[in-house]
Formats: structure tokens, C-alpha cells, sequence
């Protein structure tokens, strides 16, 4: 059955920073603007960074989950730095869990064969996110492992965890400099010198041909692959389902399309293959 498809990505002149799209082209593009924006949000200096691999895809195992990484950089301190923005609203479990795997996979990655468990570097994974996490008490949270039994003991595993809730309250901690990086996520005007350099930087690569040409060559291939998923996988899950009298199932399988923006409500309907009560149930 095919499917028709609603616009799954925006128009390429409506991009901004949170887009993933646009967010990974200016960071890459423009290393030094990557730079700074570890800076600013680690309070740091960095003398120099360097692309490890561009979107580099991590699979430590053939049937394990492979990640693709937005921005992956490494400094002359022995120190790497995962930069991701996160644009679905995950829950605060998943996001966690997300983060986990990250950690998990980028340390088999960076540790080569025959080395030593000290050869691990220093490590910053960080989470954009423009969605609340934990209620949305903070805009800004800083996760290291700390001993049960006494919170002044840090665990000396040199891992850090970084989430930048943009619509979460900010505290008298947040860093001011982040405060313009944090408005600018929430659809404000460009402020602040770092914030305003990425704001031209995306103004000037809209303007570029040839990118606008690579966007749209990157929805088609989108829409192609979700179209060959769709197809295949909503099938024969339904059949499976159906055959199985899991009916359950198919109104689970039918809400995650709907979450992930594959298809609408009214596509799901069209197919013909609910009952009236499972589309109730959908639309809950």
C-alpha cells in the first residue's frame, strides 16, 4: 500500500538552529562557531579542535544499534566532545538511556585494540534539547557519578553528561552567557556576539545554492526511505497483528508513526484497516 506522506522536513529557508539539518551543516561548516559554543557551554577555553568524523556512524558490533553523531570533536588535551540536537521530545527515561548508549559506544570506539583502559579520553557528551526535562525545573544540568553514601566522592571516570533544556526554568546557576543560546533555541532574536555568528552563518549558507540543492536532495531520500519503511513495515505489522488478534499492537505501531511525524491521523484512517473503536483509541 502506498502511503501519501505528509511534509516530513521544513522548508529549507525556514531552518533554524534547532533543526538538525541546519544545526550539524553551520557547526561543521564553521569549526571555529563549534568551538566557541563548547567554550560557552562548558565555561572553558579551548585551544583547538579537531573533526573526528564527519556524522560519523559508531557500530562497535554487527547486530548492535549503530548511532550517528551530530558533532564529534576532539582538543589537544585528550579530550572528546559529542555535541547532539535533540529534536524529538523524548521522556526523560529515554533521553537518559539515549545518552547512555552514546557514552557506551563512543567509549568502545575510542578505545583501539591492545590499549589500556587509561588511554580513554576525557569526555563531554551534550544534549540540545528544546523540550522540558525532569518538569523543567532547569535549563541547564551538568550529570556526573557520585557515591550513594557520600555525595563529595566523584567517581574518577573523567565522563560528563550535559542537557540544555531550552524551555526549562532558569536558575540564579545557569551560566549567563547561555542565557542568549537558550532564547535563541526558543525562537527569540539573535543576542549575544557567539549567538548573533550563528545567526549569520545559517542567514549566509541559505543563501548558497548548492545547499539549498543538498536539502532537497536529502528530503527526497527521506521520504523514499520512510516511504519503503512505511510500506514494508506497517504490513506487516498489521498482518502479524491481525493474525494474532493483537489489537493492541497495531494502535501502538499506528501512534509511534504518527509521533515520529510519518504519518497523520487522517492517513492512518485512510488505510481503511482500523476498526472505529482502535481509532479512538489512536487518537487518545
Amino acid at each position: 500500500m502506498a502511503a501519501k506522506f505528509r511534509n516530513i522536513l521544513k522548508p529549507w529557508e525556514e531552518l533554524t538552529f534547532i533543526d538538525d539539518y541546519m544545526f550539524k551543516l553551520v557547526l561543521r561548516k564553521h569549526p571555529k562557531l563549534c568551538q566557541r559554543l563548547l567554550e560557552t557551554i562548558l565555561q572553558i577555553e579551548i585551544r583547538k579542535i579537531v573533526f573526528l568524523e564527519a556524522e560519523q556512524t559508531i557500530e562497535p558490533k554487527y547486530d548492535s544499534h549503530g548511532i550517528r553523531l551530530d558533532i564529534y570533536v576532539a582538543d589537544d588535551q585528550n579530550t572528546v566532545y559529542n555535541v547532539e540536537m535533540q529534536v524529538r521530545p523524548y521522556t526523560d527515561l529515554l533521553l537518559a538511556k539515549r545518552m547512555r548508549y552514546y557514552q557506551s559506544t563512543i567509549d568502545i570506539d575510542d578505545l583501539k585494540p591492545g590499549e589500556g583502559y587509561d588511554k580513554l579520553p576525557k569526555s563531554f557528551i551534550i544534549f540540545l534539547c528544546p523540550f522540558d526535562f525532569m518538569g523543567g525545573k532547569r535549563c541547564f544540568y551538568i550529570f556526573r557519578t557520585y557515591c550513594q553514601q557520600d555525595k563529595d566522592l566523584l567517581f574518577p571516570d573523567e565522563a560528563t553528561k550535559i542537557i540544555i533544556s531550552s524551555t526549562g526554568n532558569i536558575t540564579e546557576d545557569t551560566p549567563r552567557a547561555l542565557i542568549p543560546l537558550i532564547n535563541y533555541m526558543n525562537g527569540k532574536a539573535a543576542e549575544g556576539e557567539l549567538v548573533m555568528d550563528i545567526d549569520s552563518a545559517i542567514n549566509t549558507e541559505k543563501t548558497i545554492e548548492i545547499e539549498r540543492r543538498k536539502y532537497m536532495t536529502y528530503e527526497m531520500k527521506m521520504r523514499e526511505f520512510r516511504q519503503e519503511g512505511y510500506d514494508d513495515g506497517f504490513e506487516a505489522g498489521f498482518e502479524n497483528g491481525f493474525e494474532n488478534g493483537e489489537s493492541t499492537g497495531r494502535i501502538q505501531s499506528a501512534r509511534d508513526f504518527i509521533a515520529s511525524g510519518i504519518l497523520s491521523f487522517d492517513d492512518i484512517k485512510a488505510t481503511g484497516k482500523y476498526t472505529d473503536e482502535e481509532l479512538a483509541a489512536i487518537r487518545q
